[in-house]
């Protein structure tokens, strides 16, 4: 599976703008009958106090430390306010997110069991948001992206997947705008799920659209990774018209921003090439994959280099020229 794109600029839930871990002053005033106002605000002060203790800790590697934290805010909003309130929910979304993030890190015996929660916490925190906050409410589109996300990464069902993906979509696109970043990354990610299952038009219509949106920005390694993604996407239906001139986009765009002899960079050339062969242009073919296995070689990239000495060795079978294939991998072996 592709990875997926994560969204930005939602602003209620912080585990998606790490810079904010204090709810917002709304949601803070809601519902709070049930603690005298000054209680109230020393215990909210307390339970942030600690979310951001958690999260320090989480970013330095204290995962025992954060997790416990994490829960301890967890049952302190629950306690206080009730399940259901977007300050509880907020605290759901945080752990589940935690333990998303952990499992990885941990020892793999415990990996299901942490993404196994992290899923019932974040069905728990959507009904939640559903309920308290309405079904197109940012907080509720971020939890929808968030749980799509980790079912995803489990590899579960991904027809369950794709709906929430087109929900976070719609959503986005009627709250943000069509062009919003979080929009685009809802984009991007149920063209993936679009992708891996089989849905392909509607996948290349998607992924173009994604990336059309940002083609008039300055050019970052990020845009050119999805310049990139798009033509190997068109290249791997055989489509190679559609993706030549995105090839060539990301080709020139990393030589200007990472360099002529970037990894990344040398992997578009080699891109380049299997498109060219795919088009039986072997001359310009044989030209890219040069380029790229000469660069390889210099890097020392090894396994790429066995890769390319294969490319350029199928491009000179194909034109004929044979005899020159065992000088080729003789010139490369020592490597």
């Amino acid at each position: 599976m592709a990875s997926l794109t994560k969204l930005t600029g939602l602003p209620a839930l912080p585990s998606d703008s790490d810079s904010d871990y204090k709810p917002t002053s709304s949601e803070s005033e809601e519902d709070a009958e049930d603690l005298p106002e000054d209680e109230e605000d020393e215990e909210d002060a307390t339970l942030t106090q600690l979310t951001i203790m958690a999260h320090n800790s989480a970013h330095a590697g204290n995962l025992e430390q954060a997790e416990q934290m994490y829960r301890g805010v967890l049952a302190g909003r629950t306690a206080g306010r009730g399940p259901d309130h977007p300050t509880t929910l907020l605290a759901t979304n945080n752990l589940a997110l935690f333990l998303q993030k952990a499992a990885c890190l941990v020892d793999p015996a415990a990996t299901a069991d942490k993404l196994a929660e992290a899923e019932q916490l974040l069905r728990q925190a959507l009904q939640g948001y559903e309920t308290s906050r309405g079904t197109d409410h940012s907080d509720t589109l971020c939890c929808c992206n968030n749980l799509a996300q980790l079912l995803y990464v489990q590899e579960k069902d991904l027809h369950e997947v794709e709906p929430l993906f087109r929900r976070a979509l719609s959503g986005n696109e009627a709250k943000l705008g069509v062009d919003h970043p979080s929009t685009l990354a809802s984009v991007s990610n149920l063209a993936r799920v679009l992708e891996d299952v089989n849905k392909l038009e509607e996948a290349g219509v998607l992924y173009e659209r994604c990336f059309a949106a940002k083609e008039d920005q300055t050019l970052t390694p990020d845009i050119l990774e999805e310049c990139n993604d798009l033509a190997k996407f068109w290249r791997r239906q055989e489509k190679y018209e559609q993706a030549l001139p995105r090839c060539l986009q990301a080709v020139e765009g990393r030589t200007l921003v990472c360099g002529a002899l970037h990894s990344d960079t040398l992997a578009s050339l080699y891109g380049l090439a299997a498109i060219y062969i795919g088009m039986e242009e072997y001359a310009q073919a044989k030209q890219a994959a040069e380029k790229s296995l000469t660069g390889y070689a210099t890097l020392k990239m090894v396994d790429d280099v066995q890769d390319g000495v294969e490319q350029v060795s199928l491009i000179l079978l194909k034109m004929g020229r044979e005899n020159e294939i065992a000088e080729l991998k003789e010139r490369y072996s020592s490597l």
